[in-house]
């Protein structure tokens, strides 16, 4: 059984010696995208913490490259970075929750950098995965803050996230919608 210990843990440092190697030449175009993808995806099968210690150099590279990829107009590879960053650097992403929710065919039809309801749904979860109760209360109550400013889009983005910091809550704590109404 030790033998076979070791070898997985071989496998795994290899893995994210490779993985971190990838990342830090911070190619976000063409097959380096593909790549990049890859290595997020095979990293995110170790321990949190070991990419945590690993990758934390290369998390503010990843945000930028995420913000790069929502400007292009490519939001399903943006949001995955987010979302992988939500994972293991929520920090990073200083108020994740506080972003433009415009849904692809949405209401006002398809705005750029919109994302799908489900890449919206995991990237909710991601950040409120690990959150008290007290943290997705705090959520709850920023995205109850109305903006008159925003789109029919945005707004069915908000309402999506609301009911998915619901889901998450429910049954852990009383919650009075006449009082969350007039905040």
């Amino acid at each position: 059984m030790k033998d076979w210990t070791s070898y997985v843990t071989t496998l795994q440092d290899l893995l994210l010696a490779e993985a971190t190697r990838i990342l830090r030449l911070e190619r976000w175009q063409d097959q380096g995208l593909l790549l990049s993808l890859t290595a997020l995806e095979a990293v995110a099968s170790l321990p949190k913490q070991t990419v945590q210690d690993s990758l934390s150099d290369c998390f503010p590279s990843l945000l930028q490259a995420s913000s790069q990829q929502l400007e292009n107009g490519i939001p399903a590879v943006g949001w995955e970075i987010r979302t992988f960053l939500a994972q293991y650097s929520l920090e990073s992403l200083g108020s994740p929750l506080k972003i433009k929710f415009a849904l692809q065919g949405g209401i006002d039809g398809n705005e750029e950098g919109a994302i799908d309801k489900a890449i919206l749904l995991q990237f909710t979860d991601a950040v409120i995965q690990e959150a008290s109760e007290g943290r997705k209360l705090a959520y709850l109550e920023d995205m109850l803050q109305n903006d008159d400013r925003d789109s029919q889009s945005d707004m069915l983005g908000r309402l999506l996230v609301i009911h998915r910091l619901i889901q998450h809550t429910k049954g852990q704590f009383q919650f009075d919608f006449f009082a969350a109404k007039t905040v």
